[in-house]
């Protein structure tokens, strides 16, 4: 139990120091992709608003949305 407390704490505690941009895992070449308020799931399967980028839940199939994921 000691174990999985300490875990936690520092995967906080990680949280904290890492930035916290929606850009993260995103190229610099293709932050013009993701500029919008609304952007479109590259197969083409919809659409999420810029508040969904990397907010770790997968709103396009293909993972657009979660680039830091992938």
């Amino acid at each position: 139990m000691e174990a999985v407390l300490s875990v936690v704490l520092i995967l906080s505690s990680l949280r904290s120091v890492l930035p916290s941009s929606p850009y993260l895992g995103i190229a610099p070449k293709e932050l013009k992709y993701f500029a919008g308020e609304v952007t479109a799931c590259r197969d083409g399967s919809g659409t999420f608003k810029k508040d969904r980028l990397n907010d770790g839940f997968c709103d396009c199939p293909d993972g657009t949305d979660e680039p830091e994921l992938f």
